[in-house]
């Protein structure tokens, strides 16, 4: 039975996007306020390529491997995006980042919750 499980599909699509949409816009704000810098160009770098890696690790594409393993580099480039924009700010020394970055550990989740499924385990199975 082949299904087409387009909600699920979506789902992956616009909540990576919705979860990079803040680096390309950060990336416009570092370049207003503080004009060319790499801290921008890496924003914006680490948007395309999440981009790239969210069409690429897509479940469907590679319905075998376990949701971990194709998470996992769109949480590095997640995670190097949070890291180009504390830079950007004088890093760690202002202090009202410090607080910030346990409040973020939700976000990875998923992570930990649907890591070991697999694309072909929400397959319905043909009955005869």
């Amino acid at each position: 039975m082949d299904e087409k499980r387009t909600g699920e599909k979506w789902g992956w699509i616009g909540g990576w996007i919705g979860s990079i949409l803040w680096m390309p816009i950060l990336g416009i704000v570092i370049l207003i306020q503080k004009g060319p810098q790499w801290h921008s160009y890496l924003t914006f770098f680490f948007s395309i390529a999440a981009l790239a890696a969210i069409y690429y690790f897509a479940p469907w594409r590679h319905p075998h491997v376990r949701m971990w393993r194709l998470m996992l580099p769109l949480y590095i480039l997640l995670i190097c995006g949070v890291i180009a924009v504390i830079l950007a700010y004088e890093g760690l020394k202002t202090k009202e980042i410090v607080p910030l970055l346990p409040v973020m550990l939700p976000m990875l989740l998923p992570f930990f919750i649907a890591g070991k499924r697999k694309w072909q385990d929400g397959q319905q199975t043909k009955k005869n």
